[in-house]
């Protein structure tokens, strides 16, 4: 499980081919896998609604966690937008607005030029 932390698609596979350990581990088994996946929001997640039982259905824990990454995309992917929108408006350029909404390539050559980058804090 570990060689795929970084693959979330074949972790997800490994999970399912696996579902009969992975729906029922004890929870120090569920925290140690939580501590190698660098996930943090795993153990606040599930540990405080799984209290007082002895295991923790970690399919469904892994399938919120990805749920949530999907949305947290999903929400990057708007505040970039809306700022590119926001400073083509102000420069005018309507038709670079229209041409972004199409057009992958055309819309990251204007991620670019407006320095606009997921280091940035968007809000």
């Amino acid at each position: 499980m570990l060689k795929y932390r970084s693959q979330k698609e074949q972790m997800m596979n490994f999970v399912k081919k696996h579902e009969n350990y992975f729906c029922s581990v004890d929870r120090e088994t569920y925290q140690a896998f939580a501590e190698l996946l660098h996930s943090k929001r795993l153990l606040k997640k599930v540990i405080p609604e799984s209290k007082g039982e002895e295991t923790v259905n970690m399919c469904k824990a892994l399938e919120e966690l990805y749920e949530d990454g999907v949305e947290d995309g999903i929400k990057t992917g708007e505040n970039y937008f809306a700022t590119l929108t926001e400073k083509l408006l102000k420069d005018s350029r309507i038709d670079d607005l229209g041409r972004a909404t199409s057009g992958l390539k055309f819309r990251n050559a204007l991620y670019k030029e407006y320095h606009i980058n997921r280091e940035m804090d968007l809000k």
